[in-house]
């Protein structure tokens, strides 16, 4: 469409005072929250990074230690009860440790309770999980039906491995592919892996990495410790929702109407 074709139809909707929606491509979502400035005379945007400010970092740290040592002391006996259950009905560890890749492209161990066979990957090597993997155990398939493998990354949080909201940690094996087939992919790595995060609570588990790296960069972007607060609180609501923990679909459909949603949400309309 040309460029003035474009700049018409959005002066039709402007002037009907509509809502102006806009595919989530890296443009748009670059030019999201800019810094307004004048410079000799003329009025200029500043186009910020997909990285949250120092002070908004300090703040998002303290909100993690404050709702994870919270979260310890709830959830200490799902955590002794979920212990149990795993070392009772399956031969292995209890915890299953892994490296993954977080803030400034660091890996780290992260912490889960095992819900899969100990030898899962032996031979296969790295594999996503798909809907209904046969490698999950079945007490492993509960677990991860209410989240419950996810306890133990509340270590992984105290330690500063990780945040409670930030986008999910990936393997190395699958942080170098992605990054390969995606040249904005490292960006997500601006902030600490996130025990819950947008792409999970506003898209779905089964999403895509291409959608899900639009909902991590649209957090970056639009970063508060309201936002955080918000995701927490509506990672709580849907816990015992059945789809949102079932593992990669085979035919994935990128959520794009959420990601409309979340734009009218943010009042985000200056895009053109």
């Amino acid at each position: 469409m040309p460029d003035e074709t474009r700049r018409e139809i959005i002066d039709i909707i402007i002037k009907r005072e509509k809502t102006i929606l806009l595919p989530s491509t890296f443009d748009n979502l670059l030019m999201l929250r800019p810094n307004l400035m004048n410079f000799e005379d003329e009025s200029v945007m500043g186009i910020t990074q997909f990285r949250i400010k120092f002070e908004s970092a300090v703040l998002k740290r303290i909100f993690d230690i404050v709702v994870g040592l919270l979260m310890l002391i709830l959830a200490s006996p799902f955590m002794l009860v979920t212990a149990l259950l795993v070392k009772l009905t399956s031969p292995g560890p209890i915890i299953y440790k892994q490296t993954r890749i977080t803030l400034n492209q660091r890996e780290f161990k992260i912490l889960k309770f095992r819900t899969m066979s100990a030898t899962a990957e032996a031979k296969s090597g790295p594999v996503l999980a798909t809907a209904h993997d046969s490698r999950i155990t079945p007490v492993g398939k509960y677990l991860r039906k209410f989240r419950l493998d996810e306890l133990p990354q509340i270590f992984n949080v105290l330690k500063g491995d990780m945040s409670i909201v930030g986008p999910r940690p990936e393997r190395p094996y699958f942080v170098n592919q992605f990054n390969e087939q995606e040249p904005h992919y490292y960006l997500r790595h601006n902030v600490r892996a996130g025990i819950t995060g947008y792409a999970q609570v506003y898209g779905k588990y089964a999403s895509d990495y291409h959608s899900k790296l639009k909902f991590d960069l649209l957090y970056i972007k639009t970063y508060s410790i309201f936002l955080d607060a918000r995701i927490l609180l509506q990672t709580i609501k849907i816990l015992f929702d059945k789809v949102s923990s079932q593992g990669l679909d085979e035919d994935p459909e990128p959520p794009r109407q959420k990601l409309h949603d979340i734009v009218v949400e943010q009042d985000i309309t200056h895009l053109s």
